[in-house]
């Protein structure tokens, strides 16, 4: 900030700022307006000349005008006529040095004067441009008379002939020229062109005289401004110019130009007599108002000012005439600094006053230095009397440098101006409280900025909040680490806090959901009829008590999912017992509820498998009694009646359906174990489905990874599900559809939402259509045995598929939304490593010698069926009814030198020893035994695994000739 000076010093400063502003406006002000007068005087003198020569030149062009116009245009009849007679005998034209002819419309010479008369009859057309209308037109040529530069007048006569005048170029040289002598501007030039650039007329006339092109010595042509002006350059010098276009002769430009230098002196010395002048005249204006302003107004101040340096502070004031100089203003101004210094002192005596009982810590120091200016009684109770110290040494610990949390640069803007107030908060070391700091920039007495500082002691509000914030993070954690889903909600039933679990189900985040309505976030239904389930929060606040959810209540999350879910709401309750809030506590039990289905459906399966097991046995034998009796019957009738063949059959394909039925009812059986192995999905996926969908309108999609896992699985049996889904996908979608299946892997088994284990690697197969789908009442029912809603259907698919998925150790779940398709989700153990069983097949020889042959079976029935077709494929029958008689019998025979060759036995002797034991004492008794395991559970895990337990082959019930021949053929080829 500069220092104060004197009021004199000022003045002349003042004077001499507005001598120098106004001083260069006033010189460009009237140097503008002479530049502009010059250029005017220039641009008249100039278009003045152009016009009178252009006036002269129009003179001597058209002086024919008249003489024309008495001859008249009217032509005789005959030639020459009465006008050409007159032309051709007046000696006007070559007294004048004209020359004159007439051309016919098509240009052809018909009259001309002398001594050219040797040209009648030319061709002259090209002296006639396109005409258009009966006026005069003026052109230039080089004539073809003469061959000298020309100017042409052609007057219009009747039927299309024409008078052309020729006057030469010399004859409008003069006119021009005379303007060289009577020259205005030193240096000028005048001269005249043709439009393409060619001299018509130059003060040079050899470059008349050469119709030399004078545009290309025209350099750096300007475009003419709004005074007509324009500037170019010609042989090294600078021109200013004006042209005008002649409209006869057209294409003629006339120029009138003075060298630049001319017109630049002339301004040059026109503003600098200027320049003298008004200098002058503020010259005298400074000294005679300075000396005015000093002797009338700075004196008497000055006076003033030393008589109140020089006054007691305890004495009056006291100014006379002469110290005033007689200024009645400055007696009034005394006074009210007299009255201001009273009101001063007793402002600040309340100022330090009021700032001294503040129960704050109120400071101010300079923005640059930090110098302490003022602190009040508070501040120096805790920091001592500091002021004169910096700032960060008064009030912080050890510290000998500003603070890095100062906030001098937070209270001004980056032109230096104040922000206005700045509020926060700081632990201070030195004195070991918390204050709640507000800063600003304020102009201090003496002008400089400043910072002010209001700082309150809010330690015991810190404690406070941090023991506030310790408790609610402490509730918070609580909270976030409950296994339940809370929710909490005001009296109105906007959402106040949100947990961990209830984001997951909800799908809002704490912070989304803050304010909502509860309803928008916990939106339930009941899931048996879809309803819109009561707000608990609405019954919690109608009741003011604990309330439960009704049973089936679901959740449906923000993306739609559907949770089921449990538990209760509770009031929240504030020290009075007045209800402040509502608390909802929920857990999700949609993998319980599942898992309690699942059960519920595989004691379902077993029950059923139980009876099944037992029918389905019973009845196999007898369908194996009816197959085997009627193939015997029609090997031993060859040649019976037609019909009765046809009986036969019917009866054979019958019996064959049956034994399909009861294989059917076999898989809920405890004996319907699937034979497994590593396999791989898409193949057999593929093939399984594509093999249903076979000529229909429903299209199937596959989405197979590529590193999607092989399944611990029976082909035949997974096959089977994968036909049945589809199959029912398909029956879904009678006017055609698409068909989706994705296969998936699962690392994750316990986030999927019906998996119960923690461990273990599965693979997941979706197969998803877009058909009616399954109506909500009765898609937990689909997996129920003799459940369907077709017509011709058994209900038994859906069935078979969740038992086999079931036995392969995986899962199967159906969902459904009606009118947009079902989907069912299939998981199974992923296969890692494989396995090298396969079945071997084995082709036996076609012809086989007599063999004799044990069966162990408890029916007699099946017995007699055994020996008739053993002794019709020529063995020896050996008939047995258990293990016991079994095991007597082949000793026996063994003893007697008859060893038995082949042993039939049944898998399942009620009350008796059955296959499996019986072959294991069999091979202990003849480590070479021969024996071929039956049994009317085909998939019996002895029966897909005989080899484990000693047996050649298995042969499943009901069995035919073909069959049994080709066993019994191939376990005796073996060695």
């Amino acid at each position: 900030m500069l220092p104060p000076q004197p009021l004199h010093i000022k003045v002349n400063q003042i004077f001499f700022l507005v001598i120098l502003a106004l001083f260069p406006v006033v010189i460009l002000f009237s140097g503008w307006i002479e530049f502009n007068r010059i250029r005017v005087e220039y641009s008249a003198a100039m278009h003045t000349r152009i016009s009178v020569a252009q006036a002269l030149i129009r003179e001597e062009l058209f002086r024919t005008d008249s003489l024309v116009k008495s001859i008249g245009s009217q032509l005789d009849p005959g030639y020459p006529g009465t006008v050409l007679s007159r032309l051709l005998d007046a000696r006007f034209f070559e007294l004048q040095g004209d020359t004159f002819y007439v051309l016919d419309p098509q240009g052809i010479v018909i009259a001309i004067s002398k001594p050219y008369s040797g040209y009648l009859g030319l061709d002259f057309s090209a002296m006639l441009p396109a005409r258009k209308g009966k006026k005069r037109q003026v052109h230039y040529y080089q004539s073809l008379l003469s061959k000298r530069s020309v100017i042409t007048v052609q007057y219009p006569l009747d039927k299309g002939k024409v008078l052309v005048v020729e006057r030469p170029l010399d004859k409008f040289i003069p006119i021009m020229a005379a303007f060289k002598e009577g020259k205005r501007y030193a240096g000028e030039l005048f001269f005249v062109l043709s439009t393409s650039g060619l001299v018509i007329y130059h003060p040079d006339r050899t470059l008349m005289e050469t119709r030399y092109n004078l545009g290309f010595d025209l350099k750096n042509r300007t475009v003419p401004d709004k005074d007509g002006f324009f500037s170019f350059s010609y042989h090294g010098r600078k021109f200013i110019a004006q042209d005008r276009s002649f409209a006869e002769p057209q294409g003629w430009v006339m120029y009138y130009s003075v060298p630049a230098a001319v017109m630049t002196a002339a301004i040059t010395r026109l503003l600098a007599g200027q320049l003298l002048f008004l200098a002058f005249v503020f010259f005298l204006l400074f000294f005679a108002l300075n000396f005015v302003f000093h002797r009338f107004f700075t004196r008497p101040v000055r006076h003033l000012v030393k008589t109140l340096k020089g006054s007691d502070a305890d004495q009056k004031l006291s100014l006379g005439a002469n110290e005033l100089g007689n200024i009645l203003e400055f007696t009034t101004i005394a006074q009210a600094i007299e009255m201001r210094d009273k009101e001063i002192i007793q402002t600040a005596e309340r100022f330090h006053a009021v700032l001294n009982s503040i129960e704050a810590v109120v400071y101010v120091a300079d923005l640059e230095s930090f110098d302490l200016l003022f602190i009040n009684s508070y501040g120096r109770n805790l920091y001592g009397d500091c002021t004169g110290r910096r700032c960060y040494s008064a009030f912080q610990q050890d510290s000998s440098r500003p603070c890095s949390f100062c906030t001098n640069q937070r209270l001004v803007d980056d032109d230096g101006n104040p922000t206005g107030v700045y509020h926060w908060e700081r632990y201070n070391e030195k004195i070991g409280r918390w204050l709640d700091c507000r800063d600003q920039a304020i102009h201090w007495y003496d002008g400089r900025l400043v910072r002010i500082e209001v700082a309150t002691d809010i330690t015991r509000r810190k404690e406070a909040e941090e023991a506030l914030q310790a408790e609610k993070e402490r509730l918070d954690v609580t909270l976030r680490s409950i296994g339940d889903g809370v929710i909490t909600t005001d009296v109105s039933g906007k959402i106040v806090y949100v947990n961990r679990v209830a984001e997951e189900l909800t799908g809002w985040t704490n912070a989304e959901a803050f304010g909502r309505p509860c309803a928008e976030l916990f939106n339930i239904i009941n899931e048996k009829t879809g309803k819109k389930c009561v707000s608990p929060v609405q019954r919690v606040m109608q009741f003011g008590r604990i309330v439960g959810l009704a049973n089936h209540t679901a959740l449906i999350a923000r993306d739609g999912t559907i949770h089921s879910i449990a538990d209760s709401g509770a009031p929240i309750r504030d020290r009075h017992s007045a209800i402040i809030g509502v608390v909802l506590v929920f857990r999700d039990i949609s993998r319980e509820k599942k898992m309690e289905e699942e059960l519920l459906k595989v004691r379902k399966l077993e029950s059923i498998g139980v009876l099944a097991g037992g029918i389905a046995h019973d009845f196999n034998n007898i369908l194996a009694a009816i197959l085997g009796n009627v193939e015997l019957l029609g090997y031993r009738l060859p040649d019976c009646d037609p019909e009765i063949k046809s009986l036969l059959s019917d009866v054979k394909r019958a019996t064959r359906r049956a034994a399909k039925l009861t294989r059917q009812l076999l898989t809920f059986s405890k004996g319907g174990n699937p034979v497994k192995s590593a396999t791989s999905l898409p193949e057999l996926i593929t093939e399984s489905a594509g093999f249903v969908l076979h000529g229909s309108r429903v299209r199937c999609r596959y989405i197979f990874p590529e590193d999607l896992w092989q399944v611990d699985a029976d082909s035949g049996q997974l096959g089977q599900v994968i036909q049945n889904i589809v199959l029912n996908a398909r029956h879904a979608m009678p006017e055609g559809g698409n068909i989706t299946i994705t296969c998936a892997n699962v690392t994750d088994a316990a986030g999927e939402s019906l998996l119960s284990v923690d461990k273990g690697r599965y693979v997941r197969i979706v197969i998803k259509d877009s058909g009616v789908g399954i109506p909500m009442e009765i898609i937990d029912k689909v997996f129920d045995p003799y459940f369907t809603t077709k017509q011709e259907g058994s209900g038994l698919g859906l069935a078979i598929c969740h038992s086999i998925i079931h036995k392969h150790g995986g899962y199967l779940t159906a969902r459904s939304l009606p009118g947009r398709g079902t989907s069912f989700t299939i998981y199974l153990p992923a296969a890692f490593g494989g396995s090298d069983s396969e079945k071997k097949e084995r082709q036996a020889s076609s012809a086989v010698k007599a063999a004799r042959v044990m069966v162990m079976d408890d029916e007699e029935m099946l017995l007699k069926l055994a020996q008739s077709q053993l002794a019709m494929l020529g063995h020896e029958p050996i008939l047995v009814t258990d293990g016991e008689q079994a095991l007597n019998r082949y000793q026996d025979l063994q003893d007697r030198g008859t060893p038995v060759d082949l042993v039939i036995m049944d898998l399942t002797i009620p009350g008796g020893m059955g296959g499996r034991e019986t072959a294991k004492k069999l091979l202990a008794l003849d480590p070479a035994a021969k024996i071929v395991v039956a049994s009317g559970y085909s998939n019996d895990p002895v029966m897909a695994a005989f080899e484990k337990y000693g047996f050649k082959a298995a042969i499943a019930k009901p069995f035919d000739l073909a069959r049994l021949s080709s066993t019994i053929a191939s376990v005796l080829h073996m060695p």
